[in-house]
């Protein structure tokens, strides 16, 4: 306690009152382990313990913790070999312009390519790598590898590509990342505007996120974009305190417009905020030509989902960048079944 209390008190860098805060995880020898590696993986366990629960706190390591922590621990382990040895790679999901079909711009999705397991869902290691804070460097190394094929799709006569990464809320916590965007554009030689951050919506309810963070982003010219529009448990408040540039509607609405006139209500309130606020909308996750021809009946800007065009590693997406035509676009002339959808 004497020593989180030491490390919380406020101190000045920079002409700024600075508090950092701690977390601590203790394992006894020889009570709960016998051995080195088992007493710190022991002692990682209840840290993580203490940062879950409300960090700035400590925890003595209990047997019931280990439950279901081997396995986190075994992730963490095996994203630091992953990001030693170069297992991640990226996937690049189009996004079209809803009115020509064409491609309009990219997202870059991580994939990681254990050597035992094959490929593993974001879903089962980005957690992981948000609580351990592994996903700092991931995220760098994200952006890093975002722009570096930008760079070479011009290179190889494909044009200047608009390509959106995605960042977490511990990573706009890291006070270095408005540096490292700067630093990965530095020398590009293109737009950084060709750049999009998505940031999901409840960033932006986070009272750690700073205005000033956002702001230097959109110094450095490049676009911030809203995930998962609609999804969050707060007023809309946040939009005229942070400028940002696209919303992006939540699959959870855009699949069910065919057939839910709830959520086409909502798709539609979306769209029309966004127009009053001179914002680009993205509707994402549309699997069907209805729901793509609905969505830009109603105006929506652009595109995502596996109608449009699945994931592709940089190789397979070149003819679709060569063309910036989408296959498949011309069914965008099929009229949808209006029926169930509210008028107006």
């Amino acid at each position: 306690n004497k020593v989180l209390r030491k490390i919380s008190r406020p101190f000045r860098a920079e002409g700024r009152e600075l508090i950092v805060t701690a977390s601590a995880g203790f394992a006894v020898f020889p009570d709960d382990a016998s051995d080195p590696e088992d007493l710190l993986r022991k002692a990682d366990l209840a840290m993580y313990s203490a940062k879950r629960e409300c960090r700035n706190t400590w925890r003595i390591w209990r047997p019931s913790m280990d439950s279901g922590k081997h396995q986190i621990l075994d992730i963490a382990a095996g994203l630091r070999r992953a990001l030693r040895d170069g297992q991640f790679s990226l996937v690049y999901q189009p996004r079209l312009d809803s009115r020509s079909g064409r491609l309009h711009s990219v997202e870059a999705l991580i994939r990681w390519n254990h050597p035992d397991r094959g490929i593993v869902p974001p879903g089962d290691f980005i957690p992981v790598a948000e609580e351990t804070g592994l996903i700092v460097d991931i995220g760098a190394w994200v952006l890093h590898e975002a722009v570096r094929q930008m760079q070479a799709w011009h290179k190889q006569g494909l044009g200047l590509v608009p390509v959106s990464i995605n960042v977490s809320a511990v990573q706009l916590r890291n006070s270095t990342l408005s540096s490292l965007v700067a630093e990965a554009l530095s020398g590009a030689g293109f737009d950084p505007s060709l750049l999009e951050l998505e940031l999901t919506e409840s960033i932006f309810m986070d009272e750690n996120v700073s205005r000033e963070l956002l702001d230097a982003f959109r110094a450095l010219g490049v676009r911030i974009a809203i995930d998962d529009f609609g999804t969050g448990y707060s007023g809309l408040g946040y939009l005229s305190r942070f400028s940002v540039d696209v919303l992006k509607i939540d699959r959870s609405f855009t699949r069910s417009i065919a057939t839910v006139p709830v959520s086409a209500s909502i798709c539609r309130s979306i769209l029309q905020l966004a127009r009053d606020l001179s914002l680009t909308t993205v509707a994402e996750g549309v699997e069907t030509g209805e729901q793509a021809q609905l969505l830009r009946q109603w105006g929506c800007d652009q595109l995502q989902g596996h109608y449009c065009g699945h994931p592709m590693s940089a190789a397979e997406i070149q003819p679709l960048l060569a063309s910036r035509t989408a296959p498949g676009a011309w069914l965008f002339d099929a009229e949808p079944s209006l029926s169930g959808i509210p008028e107006g």
